[in-house]
């Protein structure tokens, strides 16, 4: 008899044993369950990343270029500025009557204006320097 209340023991034992594999397997399975979705979503959110990425890359060459052609106007507008500059210079030269204007002294109260304007711009309501 002792040895029919031990195979019951066991065989109780066992039983729940299985139930508890039993419960435990359903437990794994909704965790895989889980994981799967958060995967899911995970590669959702990493293809969303790389065209963002991708989209970036694009935008960043055509900045590039955007860039390169402004430093190349900007170069060749400073090169047709300085040939400017030195025709005007070369012909101020060579004309009398545009030396004799350069020699020719500001009134006081414009020189005034223009260093009061250098040194901080001056209020557009004020009245010019010599009138106040």
């Amino acid at each position: 008899m002792l040895n029919g209340k031990v195979q019951l023991a066991v065989g109780i034992g066992i039983l729940l044993l299985v139930a508890f594999l039993g419960v435990r397997i359903k437990m794994l399975g909704a965790q895989l369950e889980k994981a799967e979705a958060a995967v899911a979503t995970l590669e959702t959110a990493n293809k969303a990343n790389l065209a963002t990425i991708a989209t970036l890359k694009t935008e960043r060459e055509t900045l590039e270029r955007t860039y390169a052609d402004y430093a190349r106007k900007t170069a060749e507008i400073s090169k047709s500025l300085d040939a400017v500059r030195k025709t005007l210079a070369a012909k101020s030269r060579e004309s009398d009557a545009v030396r004799d204007w350069m020699d020719t002294p500001l009134p006081a109260d414009f020189a005034d204006g223009l260093r009061q304007f250098a040194h901080g711009s001056p209020d557009k309501d004020s009245p010019p320097p010599a009138a106040r």
